[in-house]
């Protein structure tokens, strides 16, 4: 096998059927590793929760404690990326510097554990059943690594941070994910990263580790979607119309789309305010859906959105209806 990096005719050869005395001679000669790799490699950024996950967490609460206070611990896992493939820490190298990317969390299993509802401090992982369940799981995907763990929360309490220290074992920068099962607010992301993170104080007091937040996003790719959406069609309340079914939907759609808009309005008043510094990022991508919208020059448009806008929220009112 030959590999080529850095300058104009640079190789290294590896070749497995001459024997360990001339792989290690290779090894001496092969070029040495980029400086991403090499340096430290910086905490991720954002996370992106994969449907797979989700599902597996509600299953892992609902076999062992659903109806309780208990929460239930699991493992993530990811898949590492190289050029043109899927990434767990996707870390790019130009000119000795390294920037840091996201992490995509495909796949978990749960884990047995157990915490004293009275003392925080005490509490069991099963290390053995960790290992060697990973190692199943790598003889079925051998990208998958650890990334970090799960927690059905429904937030962060005091044992976490020993919790994520025994992590650490498995990956350099192990993410927090806090999964609610139960979520209050059906327009919002049941998910919360967390990175544990070192603060410096100023004073010259001793450093101390807490959890710093990342933003969260739930992606999946085709198939997932396609598997996803096979599976809403199955649960359905069969005391429901399909007609009132239609309607429901498409009345949690507008309310949605309405929360989402006044975030943005929010957003634009702080903005006009001084209260927020101006994101360009996030003024372009209003602008695209402020294109996506449909022309409002038309009568018959405005009048149609203006009539489903009233008839969904009658405090709305519009002249044309």
């Amino acid at each position: 096998l030959v590999s080529r990096r850095g300058g104009e005719g640079e190789s290294c050869g590896f070749r497995l059927w001459k024997g360990r005395k001339e792989m290690a001679t290779a090894a001496v000669t092969t070029p040495a590793a980029p400086a991403a790799s090499s340096g430290p490699i910086p905490p991720p950024t954002s996370v992106i929760v994969h449907p797979l996950v989700l599902l597996s967490a509600t299953d892992h609460y609902m076999r062992v404690a659903k109806d309780t206070s208990k929460r239930v611990v699991g493992v993530l896992l990811g898949a590492k990326e190289v050029v043109g493939e899927r990434d767990t820490l996707r870390i790019a190298s130009h000119e000795g510097q390294s920037t840091q990317g996201v992490v995509n969390i495909t796949n978990s299993f749960a884990l047995p554990f157990e915490e004293d509802d009275k003392d925080p401090k005490i509490w069991f992982l099963d290390h053995n059943y960790l290992e060697n369940m990973f190692a199943m799981f790598k003889k079925v995907n051998a990208r998958e690594r650890i990334v970090g763990w799960y927690s059905t929360g429904p937030k962060i309490r005091s044992s976490d941070l020993e919790i994520n220290e025994v992590f650490k074992k498995y990956t350099r920068h192990p993410v927090l994910a806090i999964i609610d099962v139960q979520p209050a607010d059906d327009m919002g992301i049941p998910t919360d990263a967390y990175v544990s993170v070192e603060e410096v104080k100023d004073d010259g007091t001793p450093t101390r580790r807490s959890f710093q937040h990342l933003p969260s996003e739930i992606g999946a790719e085709e198939a997932e979607e396609i598997g996803v959406e096979h599976l809403l069609r199955d649960i359905k309340d069969t005391t429901v119309s399909t007609l009132a079914e239609r309607v429901s939907t498409k009345l949690n759609s507008l309310r949605g789309l309405r929360s989402r808009l006044e975030e943005i309005h929010e957003y634009l008043e702080s903005v006009e305010g001084g209260k927020m510094p101006v994101n360009h990022e996030i003024t372009f991508l209003m602008q695209e859906v402020f294109n996506l919208l449909p022309n409002r020059e038309n009568p018959c448009t405005s009048c149609l959105v203006a009539y489903t806008v009233s008839w969904c929220f009658p405090s709305e009112w519009h002249p044309c209806v």
